[in-house]
């Protein structure tokens, strides 16, 4: 018996990923309309990079993607066919925030677990998304890979994600506008102003405002800025994903770097989520001392910067 470890198509895991990383994770799809046509991430045969280049173009067009849960019948099937080979399953879901993964994770691992009479399947809440939740599933695998329980993986891999970070800012916030995570007359005064914000995955799952910064490029430095001060090893790796700016993804590579942050991989965001947060999303995933974060001295930060360019132009 051993553990095996699910996540889904939030999760950033692509195939050729886990090729690379020879990680044998599930990644269950979910569905990802666009156009009229349904793709599932990613159980199709998708070219990522391909796709998503066209994907962010379309949507800066105006079209408007839609995403759906994880199948709950798909989730017990192949969940159920581990089980019936005597192992047990530890799935790690997209935020219950922003997602009702979670919640059918719940229920039908509750349902295998009744029938066969014991506990063998367990959901872990990510709290977090894209790199933050396939963060945490290499981590169980690395853990079951040595022979640990479920339970064993499941609370180490508990604690661990009390550590990942998940910090991001938008070219625009128009999109988070249209999921209802901002609302719109937000996303119109920060347009016009120039207004970047800069986010992050709180504790509680949930995408909170750590500081806004007028203009592009000093919300990337600043968001290199955040992971500096933040981060718990610099020979760690970092992820960065982005959605269709990977030139805006090297700089903040480069600021990293300077800081002796040199173990760095960069990838597009994974479709189900980029759909939420759109073109131009920048976001830098990696482990820190804590997941929470201390935002006056961020904003101070921020503003200290700005303080310090108006005495140099007098």
């Amino acid at each position: 018996m051993s553990v095996k470890i699910f996540t889904d198509a939030g999760s950033n895991l692509f195939k050729k990923l886990l090729d690379e990383k020879n990680a044998d994770i599930t990644v269950l799809p979910m569905s990802l309309d666009i156009d009229n046509v349904t793709y599932h991430c990613y159980s199709d045969d998708i070219n990522v990079e391909e796709m998503s280049e066209e994907f962010y173009k379309k949507m800066e067009n105006g079209m408007k993607p839609k995403t759906s849960l994880v199948s709950p019948g798909l989730f017990y099937e192949m969940v159920e066919e581990e089980v019936k080979k005597g192992n047990d399953v530890l799935y790690i879901s997209l935020a219950e925030s922003i997602s009702g993964c979670y919640q059918s994770g719940v229920l039908m691992a509750s349902q295998i677990n009744d029938e066969y009479k014991r506990d063998a399947v367990k959901v872990l809440n990510s709290r977090t998304a894209s790199f933050g939740e396939g963060m945490m599933a290499l981590y169980a695998y690395e853990l079951a890979k040595k022979g640990l329980d479920l339970q064993k993986v499941y609370d180490l891999t508990l604690e661990y994600s009390d550590r990942v970070r998940s910090e991001f800012t938008v070219d625009t916030i128009k999109y988070l506008a249209q999921s209802g995570r901002a609302s719109k007359i937000t996303a119109v005064i920060s347009n016009v102003l120039s207004i970047k914000p800069l986010l992050y995955g709180s504790e509680e799952g949930r995408i909170e405002v750590t500081g806004k910064c007028h203009g592009r490029m000093n919300a990337l430095r600043t968001l290199a800025n955040q992971v500096i001060q933040y981060i718990k090893d610099k020979d760690q790796l970092v992820y960065i994903a982005h959605c269709n700016a990977i030139e805006d993804a090297n700089k903040i590579k480069t600021f990293l770097n300077e800081a002796g942050i040199n173990n760095i991989e960069i990838y597009f965001y994974d479709l189900i989520t980029g759909a939420h947060v759109g073109p131009g999303t920048i976001a830098v995933f990696y482990e820190g001392t804590k997941r929470s974060f201390d935002k006056k001295g961020v904003i101070d930060t921020v503003l200290s910067k700005f303080r310090k360019k108006d005495e140099n132009a007098e």
